[in-house]
Formats: structure tokens, C-alpha cells, sequence
């Protein structure tokens, strides 16, 4: 599942409680809620 923008964090909180693996992709330097399954993309 891909998702963005201020829906990061209830995906992530739904997807612990699934059981199913938490990936957030992020540009370096961008803030981000939650730090769990977080992938930094870089030039």
C-alpha cells in the first residue's frame, strides 16, 4: 500500500494492527510522524 501526506501515520497504525509491514518512502530532509519502515530516497 503507498500513501503520502498527513495520511502516513493512520496507515501505519492501521498496519501494525494488520500485522502487515509498515514502508514509508521519503525524501531526505522531509519531516516525517512516524520513523517505523522508513525508506530515505536521495539524488
Amino acid at each position: 500500500m503507498l500513501n503520502g501526506g498527513c495520511t502516513e501515520e493512520f496507515f501505519g497504525y492501521l498496519a501494525a494492527s494488520c500485522g502487515i509491514e509498515e514502508v514509508n518512502y521519503n525524501f531526505e530532509g522531509l519531516r516525517v510522524n512516524r520513523m517505523r519502515g522508513v525508506r530515505v530516497l536521495t539524488s
